[in-house]
């Protein structure tokens, strides 16, 4: 729930050593709402799971793995700077800032 989110990130930030940074890895709600709409399989290039119909996807991004919540980037964005964040930027799967903190799973 973004509230209980809203509260570790808070706390992570808290310890985090001056000048860490933090990676936050999430679906994105728009890459699976746009396959949604569209059809189209490319926009989940990076997917493991083939589903016989579009809805089901929509269901294993709210239902498995545990998600409590769904995330874009800008309810992401405006959570992180709410719990004191700056510098906030949008990566895609396996792409970052720094290397070291790309450890992406695609299962």
């Amino acid at each position: 729930m973004p509230a209980d989110a809203l509260a570790g990130l808070a706390e992570i930030l808290r310890t985090l050593k001056p000048g860490g940074r933090l990676r936050v890895t999430v679906p994105s709600l728009k890459i699976f709402a746009d396959y949604y709409v569209s059809g189209d399989g490319g926009t989940l290039s990076n997917q493991t799971r083939a589903w016989k119909h579009r809805g089901e996807a929509i269901a294993d991004l709210v239902h498995l793995w545990g998600h409590q919540s769904v995330w874009d980037f800008d309810t992401m964005s405006a959570l992180l700077q709410k719990a004191g964040y700056s510098g906030i930027t949008e990566c895609r799967f396996g792409e970052g800032l720094d290397p070291d903190l790309i450890q992406d799973d695609p299962e």
